[in-house]
């Protein structure tokens, strides 16, 4: 693990008082960032490339060298543990809200259109009860231009009016400050106002029928039942 030396990473750590670690290449950062946080670390990991990143349900997460944010954040949380699944999706709704775009279901950031920006997960392990080392991955497309059409995939950049290069450190510092302000007793408000799943009819986990609301662990309610996981996928009306 080869660290890149940025001097705005340092003033970036010492002005939000976390570790931040900001490295050329690396097979996943939540692989690296959990190794990590098994010696004790707690902080945030940032690589410029990823070779094998990985997305929800073992998807490989493509991403071009230095274009993006790739980046994982170790911490030590005080939780049930039935509290934990709610953290990716709050992330992903409060992530959503601060760069203008929305959330399906459970935990990808996309834009109106359901074309995805960035998606947010999760590993834990135990420490003793009721407290987790918790690795939160998140990846976030910030300047690439084109991707794979079966990925159905945009950036800040491609969605941005002007269309400018974005500055990969300020992003940095404005997800970074979201974490922060995490909390996981909040409600899924949030969220809510920026699901584009909510109100449709939707197919997810073999079931067919409306996403009518969201259940405090985060399960997604689809017709009065409710679904831990899955793809979502909408059906016409």
């Amino acid at each position: 693990m080869r660290e890149i030396y940025i001097p705005e990473t340092n003033q970036l750590s010492s002005e939000l008082g976390v570790d931040i670690h900001w490295i050329e290449v690396c097979t996943s950062t939540n692989q690296v960032a959990k190794q990590l946080a098994d010696d004790g670390w707690g902080g945030i990991l940032v690589a410029d490339y990823q070779t094998q990143g990985r997305g929800r349900m073992e998807r490989a997460w493509l991403s071009n060298p230095g274009e993006n944010l790739l980046l994982s954040w170790a911490f030590e949380c005080r939780c049930k543990v039935q509290e934990l699944p709610r953290i990716p999706l709050l992330l992903a709704g409060e992530l959503a809200h601060a760069f203008d775009l929305f959330v399906k279901w459970p935990n990808d950031i996309v834009t109106k259109e359901g074309r995805k920006v960035g998606g947010v997960l999760s590993t834990v392990s135990g420490l003793e009860e009721n407290v987790w080392t918790v690795v939160i991955g998140l990846g976030l497309n910030v300047n690439q231009m084109e991707f794979l059409p079966e990925l159905n995939a945009s950036s800040l950049r491609m969605e941005s009016q002007l269309g400018q290069e974005w500055d990969r450190m300020a992003v940095l510092k404005q997800v970074v400050e979201v974490c922060q302000g995490l909390d996981i007793t909040q409600s899924f408000e949030r969220w809510s106002a920026r699901s584009i799943t909510l109100g449709k009819r939707v197919e997810v986990a073999g079931r067919v029928g409306v996403a009518s609301g969201i259940r405090e662990d985060g399960a997604l309610i689809v017709d009065g039942k409710p679904i831990t996981s899955g793809d979502v996928h909408l059906v016409e009306m």
